[in-house]
């Protein structure tokens, strides 16, 4: 099974990525920003309180929020989620 091995805020927008494989990049956040739960991610330096939680392997933010980690190895790696999931589950 794959890990996240580093994340962090590039910006007010975007975070940079590193697996354990190797994969790493940046991905915009845009999308996200002011909707539903994710509202709080544009609140002014809360995407800065990002962190890897050692127990779901994922990244987080305070108060419980997160994102998939296969959707993000998916979208660093640009392969479709099926191929992502087979890979980081592998």
């Amino acid at each position: 099974m794959l890990r996240i091995t580093e994340a962090r805020a590039v910006d007010n927008k975007a975070i940079f990525l590193a697996f354990s494989d190797g994969m790493k990049g940046t991905l915009d956040l845009s999308d996200l920003l002011g909707r539903g739960v994710f509202r709080k991610l544009k609140e002014p330096g809360f995407l800065k309180k990002l962190y890897v939680d050692p127990e779901s392997g994922t990244i987080a933010w305070p108060g419980g929020l997160d994102l998939d980690p296969v959707v993000l190895y998916s979208k660093i790696s640009h392969r479709p989620i099926e191929e992502s999931l087979r890979h980081y589950y592998a």
